[in-house]
């Protein structure tokens, strides 16, 4: 009797460890706020056309993020967009991203927040 309780408690918990609850997070839209460090232009041959922009965000972590091509930036409320290239260090942005499992951030959406100047 003591064998097939401790057998069920085994069940239980490995199915509780493998049902994917530690990995909520993947795939899930996450947003995050922070200042442009660097913008770097997809033209590696290796990576493709995939771009990425590392920002800091307001608690002071550096993060980083693929940019797919032809992502468009939205300024504020207002109907404009604007390119990747156009983003300078020191920017304050908002970017939507989700986490694959390789644990890379993929930027969905980015919206500058502020005021923007040409």
């Amino acid at each position: 009797m003591k064998n097939i309780l401790l057998l069920l408690i085994a069940v239980f918990i490995s199915c509780y460890f493998f049902s994917g609850k530690a990995s909520a997070k993947l795939d899930e839209m996450q947003t995050v706020k922070g200042e442009v460090d660097s913008v770097l232009i997809g033209a590696d041959p290796m990576r493709g056309n995939i771009s990425e922009i590392t920002i800091t965000s307001e608690n002071g972590q550096k993060l980083s993020f693929e940019v797919r091509t032809g992502i468009g930036i939205t300024v504020g409320t207002s109907a404009k967009v604007i390119t990747l290239n156009k983003l300078k260090k020191g920017t304050t942005v908002i970017i939507n991203y989700i986490t694959t499992k390789a644990n890379v951030k993929k930027a969905m959406a980015i919206e500058l927040y502020g005021y923007y100047k040409e």
